[in-house]
C-alpha cells in the first residue's frame, strides 16, 4: 500500500518555484500519491504541468494553504 503524503509548494524559501525544482521535489519523493498545496499561482501553474507529465496521482487542492494543509495532516 503506498502512503499518502502532502506537499507544499510555497515561495518563502525561493523567489518563483521554477517547473523543474517542483518536478524534481515530486519524482524524487518515494510515495505515488500526493496532495499538494501552493501558496501562489505561479506554483499552482507548475505544479498543473507536473501533474500533466508525472506517473504519479497528483491531487492539487485550491484552498487557503495553512489552514487546510494542517487539518489534511490531522487527517492522514
Amino acid at each position: 500500500m503506498t502512503k499518502t503524503v502532502i506537499i507544499i509548494i510555497s515561495h518563502v524559501y525561493e523567489i518563483a518555484i521554477s517547473f523543474a525544482t517542483v518536478r524534481e521535489l515530486v519524482n524524487n519523493h518515494s510515495s505515488d500519491h500526493l496532495l499538494a498545496f501552493y501558496d501562489l499561482g505561479s506554483a499552482k501553474v507548475n505544479l498543473e504541468m507536473v501533474k500533466e507529465l508525472s506517473n504519479k496521482s497528483i491531487t492539487i487542492y485550491d484552498v487557503p494553504i495553512v489552514e487546510v494543509s494542517y487539518t489534511a495532516a490531522a487527517l492522514l
